[in-house]
């Protein structure tokens, strides 16, 4: 059985499964393959049938939640969706078996389960997602939130266009405990309208999610040049869709925490799933309760380090794009005007010595 191996910020996943789904998870997650498992290891079976009937569990299930129905055991989890899809997560092996049997529906319930479990590994080794288009310039870095079909994809891809940002991740940076944002590489997607006509026609696939809308997505190979690995928090923009033209301006800390609330503590528009993260035993309970925590605390200190901006977008992404661009160019260069007579005086006073 075919098989890949992803390091995650020290958390590794091992993958075995059909060979197209496999190898579609591998151009997914393109930034994170490695070579052999780490220490923090989640393993993960891809069966392409539907879930076992003489593996589905006897009674009624403990809880539901969006169409899934939740068994907890001990030291077991089992997930069964109307489908014939199903997951079993053996907790202290960390092992996961997921079954269905249409290949996109096998993709996408891997690739969405991956992230969840990643996720709160990371969460757990104080690494926590935002959801959020982070971009970097000469080391500073910034973070743009904004709702789930918002246009953060979009403008991501212009400012890309541009040559001018590089780009931390298009929807789903890290932030650590020092308020550095980390770059969280994976595919970029698109809605179906996206203009992506000069992205060469390999790098392009449509994700099929059920009950939504296909999406296109992008691999990471036309990316990688403008790519940043990390970037010391400075901006956070509170994005909103607009109707108008497109501006920035200051905004206040409490539109600032309700945004973070959202984006972060919740996490919302992450690609994640409920069934995986959610339950009511206590120690379930205790851990997540802990993640929500720590990512408060980590909200705080955004909004008392960064500078807090609101920025209305217009509907053309091309002129948001561009007073993103001005809006960080122009910023930067106050920066430089203002450390330029203090980097002459010290000039000075190391001749005059």
């Amino acid at each position: 059985m075919p098989s890949l191996t992803l390091d995650f910020y020290g958390t590794t996943v091992e993958i075995a499964g059909p060979g197209p789904v496999v190898e579609e998870l591998g151009r997914d997650f393109r930034g994170f393959r490695a070579g052999r498992a780490g220490a923090r290891l989640l393993s993960w079976v891809l069966e392409p049938v539907s879930f076992p009937q003489r593996r589905r569990p006897a009674g009624r299930p403990d809880w539901s939640w969006k169409g899934w129905e939740v068994h907890e055991r001990p030291e077991r989890r089992i997930m069964l969706a109307a489908d014939g899809s199903g997951i079993i997560f053996e907790e202290r092996e960390r092992r996961f078996e997921l079954f269905a049997g249409e290949p996109g529906r096998l993709h996408e319930l891997a690739y969405l389960g991956i992230l969840s479990r990643v996720g709160e590994a990371l969460d757990e080794a104080g690494l926590h997602r935002i959801h959020a288009f982070g971009f970097e310039r000469l080391g500073e870095g910034g973070l743009l939130l904004l709702p789930s079909g918002g246009g953060k994809s979009r403008l991501a891809l212009e400012t890309w266009r541009s040559g001018r940002l590089r780009w931390l991740s298009e929807e789903s940076p890290l932030i650590d405990r020092d308020l550095r944002i980390l770059a969280f590489p994976t595919r970029w997607a698109f809605r179906s309208d996206a203009d992506l006509s000069d992205i060469e026609p390999r790098h392009v696939r449509v994700f099929h999610r059920a009950g939504f809308p296909a999406k296109r997505v992008i691999d990471l190979e036309p990316f990688l040049g403008s790519m940043a690995w990390s970037a010391s928090l400075r901006w956070l923009l509170i994005g909103r869709p607009g109707r108008g033209g497109a501006s920035i301006k200051k905004a206040d800390r409490t539109e600032a925490l309700a945004a973070l609330a959202r984006h972060l503590v919740l996490g919302q528009g992450l690609a994640q799933m409920g069934e995986y993260m959610l339950g009511f035993r206590p120690r379930r309970v205790a851990r997540l309760s802990s993640i929500a925590l720590s990512r408060a605390l980590r909200a705080l200190s955004i909004i008392a380090r960064a500078e807090i901006f609101r920025f209305d977008l217009s509907p053309d992404p091309g002129a948001s794009a561009g007073v993103l661009l001005r809006f960080v160019e122009g910023s930067m260069g106050q920066t430089l005007d203002r450390a330029l007579p203090a980097m002459v005086e010290s000039k000075r006073s190391h001749g005059e010595r």
